[in-house]
């Protein structure tokens, strides 16, 4: 990300600089809703993140819910399996179609079952610095293929739940280049386009908000991260979480409560702790875990608390004053 602030001298396409070339069909059939995402800043998809600037996420829903039946079957999703169609005319230059669906665990939490954030995807070029990409589609359900030219409104693929997904949606948004990692996202002009107000969106992962406040206690940063949710339940969600935490406060120190921790990591027979921590150690991210620790009779537990706080990565304290002290130290 800091190659690309620099690279455009931290001035990034808005909607006042940036002219489209194109005007885009949204890449469905029927009504679907705006879940996330704006051209604004208050409701950008994930401002902080160059490439999904101006992205949306879209699924469809009946009096304000997104599923007919249990919501941790993706089948019963409105939108899963419905056509995705190409926005625009242009040539397919990149598809992944190996990903299996993401599992959906509730509150905000999933499984990523895929190589890349984004599952299955496939992204066309319609101009020159004009790429669209549309992520998170059904395993096995690609119509096209690198190379293969395509027209307005064509089926490529159909909706599903790969990558970091809570549950099944269609994410879109415009880049600049073909690596989804390198680009830059661009503002979208929509033509021959309906907008209704809809209910409420009861969103399943409505509970998982995660909030960086960054303390300055020496000249490094120390992100201090709280959630109502469970942020962290197995290895692939401690690394989203260390990205996300980074991507927005620049921040390799993090304190984080217990409760925002699966229950499972502190039953060191599941080894979670120790696979999850490696990752934190492997990409020199110290962390402060702050919680009651008294509660749990594990003699095996107990060592492996004393022994982390005797290092210089991962600490177990009482309280917030204790966490700065030790990992602004460290």
């Amino acid at each position: 990300m800091l190659v690309i602030k620099r690279r455009y001298k931290n001035n990034l396409p808005s909607v006042e600089t940036r002219t489209s070339k194109v005007t885009y069909s949204l890449p469905f059939e029927e009504a679907w809703a705006v879940f996330n995402g704006c051209f604004t800043q208050a409701y950008s998809h994930l401002q902080n993140t160059p490439v999904q600037r101006y992205a949306y996420d879209f699924l469809q829903m009946e009096s304000g819910r997104s599923c007919s039946g249990n919501e941790r079957e993706v089948g019963s999703c409105y939108c899963y399996d419905k056509a995705i169609l190409s926005p625009a005319g242009g040539v397919v230059v990149k598809v992944n179609n190996r990903s299996n669906d993401s599992l959906i665990l509730g509150k905000g939490r999933y499984f990523n079952r895929s190589n890349h954030i984004a599952g299955n995807y496939v992204i066309v070029k319609h101009a020159e610095e004009q790429y669209s990409l549309m992520a998170h589609l059904k395993k096995d359900s690609m119509l096209v293929k690198a190379g293969e030219r395509v027209v307005r409104g064509q089926k490529l693929a159909r909706c599903g739940n790969s990558g970091n997904s809570t549950e099944p949606h269609l994410h879109f948004h415009l880049q600049n280049g073909p690596n989804f990692y390198t680009s830059v996202g661009l503002p979208i002009r929509f033509s021959d386009i309906t907008i209704q107000p809809c209910p409420r969106y009861v969103q399943m992962d409505e509970e998982g908000v995660m909030n960086i406040q960054v303390i300055q206690h020496t000249s490094v940063p120390i992100a201090r991260v709280t959630s109502d949710s469970i942020l962290i339940f197995d290895v692939d969600s401690a690394l989203d979480l260390m990205a996300s935490v980074y991507y927005q406060s620049g921040a390799r120190r993090l304190i984080l409560d217990s409760s925002a921790i699966d229950e499972r990591f502190f039953d060191l027979k599941t080894r979670l702790a120790g696979d999850i921590l490696q990752k934190f150690v492997n990409y020199q991210t110290k962390l402060a875990i702050i919680g009651d620790f008294s509660v749990y009779t594990s003699k095996s537990l107990r060592d492996f608390i004393r022994e982390s706080n005797s290092g210089s990565d991962i600490f177990f304290v009482g309280d917030e004053m204790e966490a700065i002290t030790r990992i602004s130290r460290a």
